[in-house]
């Protein structure tokens, strides 16, 4: 299952650092073979973890057919104060220009950047040390607040394999148990997220301003759209 979900992100990777050609559409062709050998022999439907290879697979489909298909990208996309269209580089340079829009999912420091839908950077007053320190604080917050929604998790019978339907107590008691499990995603994703971001300002390989926030604030998520924003 891991195997093939590599070769499929290798597959598009390729396609990103290859120069523009009228063959490169068929970069296509092997990631959707990938793609339906995945869902139909390598996925085995037993565990909750290959849910997330599962998204995983279907989402680089989905980048790769923007990305092969409908943008030419080595001469639309520009990563902000570049110079010159990517396949104009030399090979080393394509193949950091191309991981850095593989990895980029947010599209982050590129001309195509979504700032109206990113949740606010860092204040340019913040200096390297006061955000190390800031993202310290937050870390070991969120380390504490997801021992205690796990803790929960564990302990209620919502929960197990066959307990009861989150249903089964009322709205009240249902809406609280979705945004446990909801915050207990969030946390855990932005903790590696935000451990990334403490380590590259740390090394000097960013600045505080670099390291976008992953998640917003859920007092903005009032409506259904602020909510997927």
């Amino acid at each position: 299952m891991v195997a093939v979900q590599l070769s499929i992100a290798s597959t598009l990777l390729v396609a990103l650092v290859v120069k523009p050609s009228p063959y490169r559409c068929l970069f296509i062709v092997p990631i959707i073979l990938g793609v339906a050998y995945f869902f139909r022999s390598a996925l085995e439907y037993h565990s909750p973890v290959e849910y997330t290879y599962a998204s995983l697979v279907l989402s680089q489909l989905f980048t790769a057919s923007d990305y092969i298909l409908l943008t030419d990208v080595q001469r639309e996309l520009f990563l902000k104060g570049q110079k010159e269209p990517a396949f104009r580089l030399s090979l080393f340079e394509r193949v950091k220009w191309a991981t850095s829009l593989f990895i980029n999912c947010r599209c982050v420091g590129w001309s195509h950047e979504p700032t109206y839908a990113l949740p606010p950077r860092p204040l340019p007053s913040v200096t390297r040390q006061k955000f190390v320190f800031q993202e310290l604080g937050r870390l070991a917050r969120d380390v504490i607040l997801y021992e205690l929604l796990t803790t929960y998790t564990k302990k209620s019978d919502y929960f197990a394999i066959d307990g009861r339907s989150m249903a089964a107590d009322g709205l009240f008691w249902q809406m609280v148990n979705v945004l446990v499990y909801g915050k207990c995603a969030m946390v855990a994703i932005g903790m590696s997220h935000r451990a990334l971001g403490i380590l590259g300002v740390l090394l000097g390989y960013l600045e505080p301003q670099d390291w976008v926030p992953l998640f917003g604030s859920l007092r903005d998520a009032y409506t259904l759209q602020r909510f997927w924003g």
